[in-house]
């Protein structure tokens, strides 16, 4: 049960990427820490970080026949696929998906992979709001 050199490299060269992204999207928040009154960045700001990251390092060699500008190429594609993984402001509480995402090859996969866990992050913090509002109404009704 072999797997051939080619899928080994690529599956190697995914990880090496993802690597890269982790470690200097990781050293450029512990570089933020000499000013203090920075506040830390927001989910947009970490996202478009983290976009610009797998945009530089990405070294797969798209090729594309796609002459139509409006639509995303695949080396943007790709980088919005691994960059979504880098929104949440504890890298702990989406190491599942991320961990998928490792293994995941396709980019549409990976795509949905990460509205997956984006749609969850999105009811949590909903909920958290809803139960925000409950408990502030209830201290005015006091």
């Amino acid at each position: 049960n072999t797997i051939p050199d080619s899928k080994k490299d690529k599956d190697r060269e995914t990880r090496k990427t993802l690597g890269k992204l982790e470690d200097r999207f990781y050293d450029d928040d512990e570089n933020g820490d000499e000013n203090l009154d920075t506040p830390p960045p927001d989910c947009r700001r970490r996202y478009q970080q983290a976009y610009r990251i797998v945009m530089e390092t990405d070294t797969q060699g798209y090729v594309s026949s796609n002459s139509d500008e409006s639509m995303r190429s695949a080396k943007d594609l790709a980088a919005v696929s691994w960059a979504a993984f880098m929104t949440g402001s504890a890298p702990d509480e989406d190491a599942t998906y991320r961990i998928q995402a490792i293994d995941e090859r396709d980019v549409f996969e990976r795509l949905k992979l990460a509205s997956v866990m984006l749609k969850q992050q999105k009811d949590g913090l909903q909920k958290k709001v809803l139960k925000a509002k409950k408990d502030d109404g209830d201290e005015l009704d006091v």
